[in-house]
């Protein structure tokens, strides 16, 4: 007996279709049956056609499911069976191709990873044009076998958290790329930790502003710069100003603030009415002296004129030492007191002469 030929049965057929290639000479008043047997185990049959060919009505059929199929000889009260046929139903689902198949998935770009790093991070490139619904994922692999996984963002980067690696340890990278129920890998790429830079330390040394020198006898200066028309002063800080102020004292240290002397115009009183020309201001702590030289009346103090209103355009000096310092003046210092004293002995004889012609004249 021959084997049935079941054609292809799919979700939803109602019927059961076939042919037979019977064996010849077939025996006379013999006939033959196709039998069906369902997934539920009722039985469906007809007979098989002059031309081989049988068709059988089942129902509705559903996939997944065995349907079995066999011929079966009848010639009066003998019978014979042939062989049984299961045919799978199909279920018929849509074919579908993996979007992945020819996609090829770029391996990472890995930055380098030193001793103690916590993170692995790096790019990328991913080829184009990229399957519609295609994602991508990084996976490190590390040392001891785990996984930590990590997405790429829109810009091909990523960062993945590891906690702490250590120097020669080796890591390794793939990307991932998932498109339903497809995946493929890129290339594995391999890192080993390396060393950390100790890097270099940096160096330089600051370099500070000097003062500027004072001008016309008011500034003193930093750091010992000499100022100009005679005023040197060594503070550190900031040197005194308008020629009353003389001394600041010293920020760090000692030193010798600014001096100078300004001198008055021409005076045209008489008589003694302050003592010797020149003497000591008793308002200048620092030592400064006044030097009254010819002016109108001269100096208040120690200038030489009997006239009650003072209109004497002279100034302090702003000579002497530092109440802070304790140094001894300069040389220059001692000089210019000098020069004081005797600008003032100048003008008391000038103002003698005067008061004598007068008298003779009178």
């Amino acid at each position: 007996m021959a084997a049935p030929k079941v054609d292809k049965i799919i979700d939803g057929d109602t019927k059961v279709t076939g042919s037979v290639d019977l064996n010849q000479p077939v025996p006379a008043g013999t006939t033959f049956e196709v039998v069906v047997t369902l997934p539920d185990g009722t039985q469906k049959s007809v007979t098989l056609g002059a031309d081989g060919k049988f068709s059988i009505d089942t129902g509705t059929l559903t996939g997944g499911k065995y349907v079995d199929v066999q011929v079966v000889a009848h010639n009066g009260e003998f019978e014979k069976s042939g062989p049984k046929v299961s045919v799978l139903v199909d279920p018929n689902l849509p074919v579908v191709t993996n979007p992945l198949d020819n996609y090829v998935v770029s391996p990472p770009v890995v930055n380098p990873i030193v001793d103690g790093d916590t993170k692995v991070t790096g790019s990328v490139d991913l080829n184009q044009p990229i399957p519609d619904g295609t994602t991508f994922e990084v996976v490190v692999i590390l040392p001891d076998g785990s996984e930590k996984v990590g997405m790429i963002d829109a810009n091909g980067k990523f960062s993945i958290d590891t906690g702490k690696l250590n120097k020669d340890d080796q890591v390794k990278v793939k990307v991932v790329a998932k498109n339903g129920q497809y995946t493929k890998d890129s290339n594995v790429v391999q890192v080993t930790v390396g060393a950390k830079d100790a890097g270099n330390n940096g160096g330089g040394n600051g370099n500070g502003n000097n003062g500027n020198g004072g001008t016309g006898g008011n500034n003193g200066n930093n750091n010992g710069n000499g100022g100009t028309d005679g005023n040197n002063g060594n503070n550190n800080g900031s040197g005194g100003t308008g020629g009353n102020n003389g001394n600041t004292g010293n920020n760090s240290g000692s030193g010798n603030s600014g001096s100078g002397s300004n001198s008055g115009g021409t005076g045209t009183g008489d008589g003694l009415s302050g003592g010797s020309a020149g003497g000591m201001n008793a308002s200048n702590p620092n030592g400064g002296s006044n030097s009254g030289s010819l002016g109108t009346d001269l100096m208040q103090r120690g200038a030489v004129g009997s006239s009650p209103t003072s209109t004497a355009t002279g100034s302090q000096a702003a000579s002497g030492k530092s109440s802070n310092s304790g140094l001894l003046p300069k040389a220059g210092e001692k000089t210019l007191g000098v020069a004081s004293i005797g600008a003032m002995l100048l003008a008391a004889v000038a103002v003698m002469f005067k008061k004598i012609f007068k008298r003779k004249d009178s």
